[in-house]
């Protein structure tokens, strides 16, 4: 679905785990807040995945964050979200054998708020997007490129400079599963 990248970055995860999952299984299992947008409020992507996940980005649809993604993959794996993260976390867990979903975004990159019906102020990010990490080139405490599986474009070998500008937007988030 256009904005279903969260829930396809898991499926690639789960698969990889020996899982065969479909996005609409985990996007059932994350759950939908269809508060509508207006009046700068907006549902939570802390609890469910926002909006419509055949909408627009920012305009219609946003998408969910790690916590829910975290909860649905402990269905079926042991997994940990997390937030700021080194990029030396991140390569051990490639080294272990660990694929790791990551929070950054397509294009955009702008900072967006907006309150939850039940007053939570959520900061996003304008294209908002999630990859797996599954690899890097050079050595894993100061790599040259991260190597992902980007759910628009397939495999892409980002520069370390290029790919932390984005993983920073979000804090150095993702969740890896074990």
């Amino acid at each position: 679905y256009p904005l279903s990248c969260e829930a396809a970055s898991l499926r690639m995860i789960l698969t990889f785990k020996g899982i065969p999952i479909s996005e609409d299984q985990i996007l059932e299992l994350i759950g939908f807040d269809n508060t509508p947008k207006q009046d700068g409020i907006w549902g939570d992507p802390n609890a469910a995945f926002v909006g419509n996940v055949k909408g627009k980005q920012m305009v219609s649809g946003y998408g969910v964050h790690w916590g829910p993604i975290e909860r649905v993959a402990k269905i079926y794996r042991n997994a940990q979200s997390f937030s700021d993260w080194s990029l030396g976390q991140l390569t051990d867990q490639l080294l272990k054998g660990n694929p790791v979903e990551v929070w950054g975004y397509s294009r955009g990159g702008v900072a967006s708020y907006w309150n939850t019906p039940g007053g939570n102020k959520i900061r996003a990010i304008a294209g908002e997007h999630t990859m797996v990490v599954k690899g890097f080139v050079g050595k894993a405490d100061n790599p040259s490129q991260i190597i992902v599986n980007d759910p628009l474009v397939g495999e892409v070998y980002l520069s370390q400079s290029m790919f932390n500008k984005k993983w920073e937007a979000f804090n150095r988030s993702g969740v890896v599963v074990f």
